[in-house]
């Protein structure tokens, strides 16, 4: 008995010098705090070892922000949201991570040795999940500025194109199109898309959108819980917690690796689904139930 709990003490005198001898640090930036942000941190403090000091750096000019950064010495910088990014992206020796950027590809080249996370849900994955809700679905509507949203509706077209499912898209160079341009789009489709496209998603256009929705008992699928509140179907996003989790997995591996591991940029490994329930009813729509279990309330 004697040797059992001495054979326990050692393992875990092991286990605690493990722990500190990995003795790495982290550096998270941001520019500011808010929830999806604190909620991405704590995934990523739950799939790290490391230790995570926390760096705000809203109003320091870009000189005060490299001494600061110099003076934690970090093992590995962690760029929270895309102005954080752009911030420390060229910073040298230090390998970086980013997490909860939409398009880091609009900031970064494909040179750049940096590694991360978006928050963007793979295509394949949102059409087969509103395939599921809506079965019989077969074209669908969407309005896009393409400078803002062009690289990612080429994407989603080839993704529903796979999946047999033609999206007809309109073009606006102005937010005041957004109207006209769905109700052009209404006879030709049995559903609406909208994208995170701030030409598109302005108070005008969603509530035309909404009326128009409802009048003519076209769905709208969206990317949001806050339009799926106001009267969408259904909208597929992303899971920040699940984001830290993929990014502090992805710094592990990179610190494991020296800090020489390449670049290795990914999307959003897991969907977070909301449906509106009252909507569903009132278009008549049977909601899959493997997809309603999934269902966030």
């Amino acid at each position: 008995m004697r040797r059992f709990f001495s054979h326990i003490i050692f393992l875990f005198i092991l286990s605690s010098f493990g722990a500190v001898a990995h003795g790495d640090t982290v550096v998270a930036v941001q520019n500011i705090r808010i929830r999806p942000f604190q909620e991405a941190m704590r995934g990523f403090k739950s799939a790290s070892r490391s230790e995570v000091k926390d760096l705000v750096i809203s109003g320091m000019t870009d000189a005060k922000i490299a001494r600061k950064i110099a003076q934690l010495n970090p093992d590995l910088l962690l760029a929270v949201g895309t102005t954080s990014l752009s911030k420390i992206k060229t910073i040298k020796n230090i390998p970086i991570v980013y997490m909860m950027i939409l398009n880091p590809e609009s900031i970064l080249t494909p040179e750049d040795p940096v590694s991360g996370v978006s928050i963007h849900v793979p295509y394949e994955m949102q059409i087969n999940i509103f395939l599921k809700i809506l079965p019989e679905m077969k074209t669908v509507g969407l309005v896009y500025h393409p400078d803002r949203s062009g690289y990612f509706v080429k994407k989603a077209v080839n993704a529903a194109k796979k999946a047999g499912v033609d999206i007809l898209t309109e073009v606006i160079y102005h937010p005041k199109e957004g109207p006209a341009k769905f109700q052009h789009l209404e006879p030709r489709v049995d559903a609406f898309w909208i994208l995170p496209d701030i030409s598109v998603i302005t108070p005008e256009t969603v509530n035309f959108l909404l009326l128009t929705s409802f009048k003519h008992r076209k769905p709208i699928l969206s990317f949001s819980e806050k339009y799926v509140k106001m009267g969408a179907l259904a909208a597929v996003t992303m899971d920040p917690f699940d984001i830290g989790m993929q990014a502090g997995e992805l710094a592990e591996q990179i610190l494991k690796a020296g800090g020489n591991k390449g670049s290795q940029r990914m999307d959003a490994r897991k969907a977070v689904i909301f449906i509106n329930d009252k909507i569903a009813e009132k278009f008549g729509i049977d909601i899959d139930q493997g997809i309603r279990k999934r269902a966030r309330p």
